[in-house]
């Protein structure tokens, strides 16, 4: 993987539990890591179901190996939240291939 290809700004968001004055559990998402990624459009389209509109978008990003993501972290890009659907390690270009699903709120 060339590094010039990496040239969108991402940010990788962990769950963080933490208890309220109720000693109830909450799961708040922080930025966690934040790196330079490749993004790759692969599908989107726009479906009706209950009558919500849904944007079912769905994208591929390379980064480079060494970047800390898990398959239960959100990826910010563009402003908007993403779940983690596969990551995939590429040992012979150093890198991850992670498929990402907007998550529609």
């Amino acid at each position: 993987m060339r590094a010039g290809l990496l040239d969108t700004e991402v940010k990788i968001l962990r769950p963080e539990i933490t208890r309220n004055a109720f000693g109830e559990q909450e799961e708040e998402y922080k930025e966690y890591y934040q790196t330079k990624a490749r993004v790759l459009h692969n599908s989107g389209s726009r479906d009706v179901q209950n009558g919500e509109i849904l944007h079912t978008y769905i994208k591929t990003l390379e980064v480079w190996k060494y970047v800390d993501v898990i398959e239960t972290d959100f990826i910010l890009l563009d402003g908007k939240q993403y779940r983690i659907l596969s990551i995939e390690d590429d040992k012979t270009q150093q890198k991850k291939v992670i498929t990402i699903e907007l998550i529609n709120d």
